[in-house]
């Protein structure tokens, strides 16, 4: 936290991606229980670093990049509310917020999913944390009735792509599929204020610079 006041720069959110292997839906109860422990600490680290929100993937039904059997969403669903149920004591007393990402897991496809979802634990300390990139395998980012347009904005865009390309498809902002503009316009006809995220994997030399920019020009 220090270190980034000396930087003049502010911690937006806190994300770890511990829960893909350590899954809150493994078959495990001890993996269970030690995702819910890992994610309560995580939180602390949050409040410490001087943030509100932390990026949580709740279940997977089905991950293409980790080689596990699949759940069953029915299982999925069971699991992650009583993972979620666990961490919002802790979320509630911190004032950090359990953002849910809308991930390529086969679970919570559409807004209204995410919506019942997020509604089911009664707690402001649940939300969303969107990302409008990963919306594009499964739905619309920013139009008609069922938008995602909630919480706070991802920046991943894609290319177009079989299902077994996807995974390489990634592009930078700006060079993909998703309309950018159309993202913000929805965000701000329902009064979105808060910090959009760009995300940059892998890193490569110039693309935090390349990303600004982007940023820049559509924040602008």
């Amino acid at each position: 936290m220090a270190t980034a006041e000396e930087l003049g720069i502010e911690i937006a959110s806190v994300a770890s991606g511990e829960s893909w292997g350590c899954s809150p839906t493994d078959d495990d109860p001890a993996v269970r229980a030690k995702i819910v422990e890992f994610t309560r600490r995580a939180l602390q680290v949050a409040k410490w670093l001087g943030t509100d929100a932390y990026l949580f993937v709740p279940s997977a039904v089905d991950v293409f990049f980790w080689r596990t059997a699949p759940w069953s969403p029915t299982t999925s669903a069971t699991s992650a509310r009583h993972a979620v149920g666990q961490l919002v004591p802790t979320a509630e007393k911190l004032g950090v917020k359990l953002g849910i990402e809308n991930v390529w897991n086969k679970f919570l496809l559409s807004p209204l999913e995410m919506r019942d979802f997020i509604d089911s634990f009664g707690s402001t300390a649940v939300g969303s944390y969107f990302d409008a990139g990963n919306v594009l395998l499964t739905g619309y980012p920013s139009t008609g009735s069922r938008s995602w347009a909630r919480g706070s904005c991802g920046s991943t865009s894609r290319t177009s792509g079989s299902p077994s390309e996807r995974p390489a498809g990634f592009v930078d902002m700006l060079e993909g599929d998703l309309d950018f503009q159309a993202v913000r316009t929805a965000l701000e006809r329902i009064g979105y204020d808060g910090y959009a995220t760009a995300e940059m994997l892998p890193y490569e030399p110039g693309r935090p610079e390349k990303t600004a920019a982007a940023m820049k020009k559509l924040f602008k």
